[in-house]
């Protein structure tokens, strides 16, 4: 159950805020905004209010660089890495610098052949090409050998990445990454392609074109939401008017993209992350990225719809080989614990596809709630992907077993890495230490709820105030979850399945007979017999909207349901 709030509190809230619902008041404050600004500014997310963040390090510099290099029309080359990030990003500045008439060219390594990062295949590309400025997007912090050759050689290299520094770094014409101690940026938490969209905000105003930074702000959402960073700040703020754009405005790739899928409504930060982002992510995984970016550059319908196609097959293939690989995964999970009673889950074998295996881990974590790295063999070395659960930061637990491996990079939520076969057993043993050190009590997911409520409290003559708060509160997503309610002495009607293993249902509270709530329960047809029988039950619940034929009505989407 959430802690009770402080009603003075509310109270307080309400009345400096007009027409403040206190159902929203509550969760607000449960969430750490508990007074009028902050309040305030969560909810005024227009795009002005991104110039508030500062400025970020060396933004002036590489601005200014730019402008030399279209005044001069110098060579330029756009560096990114595979997955929707990096893919999102390199299409945003080759797009963007292209509008200006820019000489730009874009270089994606090979998952397989180069791995992550910038790539000494890479380097060798771009000094061959003679090209005069190098930008790399959602990588190059860690390359600092590969870019030093880079830089030595005559090329200015600009970094826009977003990972963790190391101790040692680059030395290049300018870094952009907010991670950096000395970055007064407060948008620590940007993703790459937001770190490239500071950038060329910047640009556009010494561009003369104050406003041209705002066509992208699409392709930066996309990539805010599929690379799960929290959507609070600045982020929210993108996230925001970029889903706007992609619904009213929806640039012709990724209209053929949808369309190709199936999906042609208006989308939600869920929507974003499970229809877009692995229609995108399949082309880095099983072919080459450049496939995404041949299509999010694209104007023209007809193109775009053939290469929409070519990577909706992939995504097809994608997913048959995540089913299998993660079978696979969680047998041998099983078979090297048993009792599921270590830290971690490490798992491997030299039949699993590269490209999936950062999907597999996470799929073994909805399993076992435990940090997980799965790893396959690539040209002898043993190459990994790692994700991480609430409260374990994955990269510094990787950091303690450096010793153990020969390249790793990544975050607190997800990680790459690889070492040579015969290091594993000493790594396994490493990263089970490094991880008891950091959460020494192994905690299994708990459904947060923000507030109890009787229905009467919010489906009342206020409904039109409160859910259009609610609604305020997006775009949902990490550290702005969409909120949970829970409501108690709940009975049941016309309760009927969904195929075989969901429920519809109208929900009623003892007490408030007259108000009956659509809710659709996913996965708990299991709780048929006591629903149907008029058992009371306690209902966790999302509360939104369903439409159909263009009609739309209010529905709950269950939870949780404890009988009894």
């Amino acid at each position: 159950m959430p802690p009770q709030t402080d009603r003075q509190i509310v109270e307080r809230l309400t009345s400096e805020i007009q027409n403040l619902h206190p159902v929203i008041a509550d969760i607000l404050i449960k969430r750490g905004m508990n007074s009028f600004d902050l309040v305030r500014n969560f909810f005024k997310t227009d795009l002005n209010r991104i110039d508030t963040y500062g400025e970020m390090k060396d933004c002036d510099i590489a601005t200014d660089r730019l402008v030399r290099a279209l005044t001069n029309n110098e060579k330029i080359l756009i560096y990114g890495d595979y997955d929707v990030d990096g893919a999102t990003s390199v299409s945003m500045l080759v797009l963007f610098l292209k509008s200006f008439g820019a000489d730009v060219s874009y270089y994606i390594p090979d998952r397989y052949k180069e791995g992550y990062g910038v790539s000494n295949q890479g380097a060798d590309y771009a000094l061959s090409e003679k090209y005069d400025l190098m930008i790399t997007v959602d990588c190059g912090i860690s390359a600092v050998h590969e870019l030093n050759r880079v830089t030595e050689a005559g090329i200015d290299v600009i970094i826009c990445d977003h990972h963790l520094p190391g101790d040692e770094l680059p030395k290049v014409f300018a870094i952009l990454n907010p991670q950096q101690a000395d970055c007064p940026y407060k948008g620590k938490e940007l993703c790459g392609c937001g770190v490239a969209l500071i950038l060329i905000k910047s640009l556009s105003r010494k561009l003369n074109k104050p406003n041209e930074w705002k066509n992208y702000l699409d392709l930066a959402a996309i990539a805010t939401c599929c690379d799960i960073v929290p959507i609070r700040g600045v982020n929210r703020i993108i996230v925001q008017a970029g889903i706007e754009q992609i619904n009213t405005q929806r640039r012709t790739s990724i209209k053929a993209l949808l369309k190709i899928a199936g999906y042609e409504e208006n989308l939600d930060v869920s929507d974003v992350v499970f229809k877009i982002g692995p229609r995108i992510n399949a082309a880095g995984r099983l072919k080459h990225a450049n496939v995404a970016v041949d299509l999010l550059i694209e104007s023209d319908f007809d193109r775009a719809s053939e290469i929409a196609a070519k990577m909706e097959n992939l995504n097809v293939k994608r997913k048959a080989m995540d089913k299998d690989i993660t079978e696979s995964a969680l047998a041998q999970m099983h078979l090297n614990d048993p009792g599921l009673v270590r830290h971690t889950t490490i798992v491997h074998s030299e039949d699993w596809h590269k490209g999936v295996i950062g999907i597999v881990a996470s799929r073994l974590i909805e399993r076992c709630h435990r940090p997980t790295i799965v790893f396959t063999n690539t040209d002898g070395m043993l190459t990994g992907s790692g994700r991480s659960v609430d409260g374990v930061h994955l990269f510094e637990a990787l950091k303690s077993c450096a010793d153990h491996l020969d390249k790793f990079g990544g975050h607190a939520a997800a990680a790459g890495l690889s070492l040579k076969s015969e290091a594993l057993p000493e790594f396994i043993e490493a990263f089970e230490e490094a991880i008891a050190k950091q959460a020494p009590n192994r905690v299994s997911p708990k459904l947060k709820i923000d507030a109890v409520t009787d229905f009467p409290e919010w489906y009342n003559d206020t409904f039109d105030r409160f859910y259009a708060q609610l609604n305020r509160c997006r775009p949902f997503g990490p550290t702005n979850s969409q909120p949970v309610f829970a409501t108690f002495s709940c009975q049941a009607k016309q309760v009927r399945t969904v195929g075989k293993d969901h429920l519809k249902f109208e929900v009623y509270q003892e007490g408030s007979p007259d108000i009956g709530i659509a809710v659709i329960a996913f996965n708990m047809a299991g709780h048929y017999d006591a629903l149907a029988s008029g058992e009371t039950f306690g209902l966790a619940y999302n509360i939104g909207e369903n439409t159909w034929r263009g009609s739309s009505s209010l529905q709950l989407t269950a939870k949780d349901i404890v009988v009894g």
